[in-house]
């Protein structure tokens, strides 16, 4: 707006592009609600360093950066915790998203934490 940027970001989950057909227990559960965490982790970094941005060329790269190393994330988060069933890297996740947002899933969904 001439002399300032305007933005807004979210956290979207749409329905009808998603699908899991593993059992609903408690692990899929914490698997799913993790997933949607670690994507607001992303969100609000974002968000952080949208704050000291002067242009929109910034505001595009940092996007473009963010989706990129989300990308990355997703695949790793995907891969090690092999649709909540490997509880070791469960709580992994769940660590990184209790220091950045402090929602323990594994207390939400009473999950063990470990030998």
């Amino acid at each position: 707006l001439n002399d300032s940027l305007k933005y807004l970001t979210k956290t979207v989950f749409d329905p009808f592009q998603s699908f899991y057909y593993f059992p609903m227990n408690s692990e899929g559960m914490a698997f799913i609600n993790l997933y949607f965490d670690l994507i607001e982790v992303y969100r609000r970094r974002l968000e952080k360093k949208l704050l000291i941005t002067k242009t929109q060329g910034e505001i595009t790269r940092l996007y473009g950066e963010t989706i990129v190393e989300l990308e990355t994330v997703k695949r790793n988060y995907f891969k090690e915790v092999d649709h909540g069933t490997n509880l070791g890297y469960m709580i992994k996740w769940n660590r990184i998203i209790m220091d950045e947002i402090g929602i323990d899933n594994m207390q939400l969904f009473q999950l063990k934490d470990g030998p």
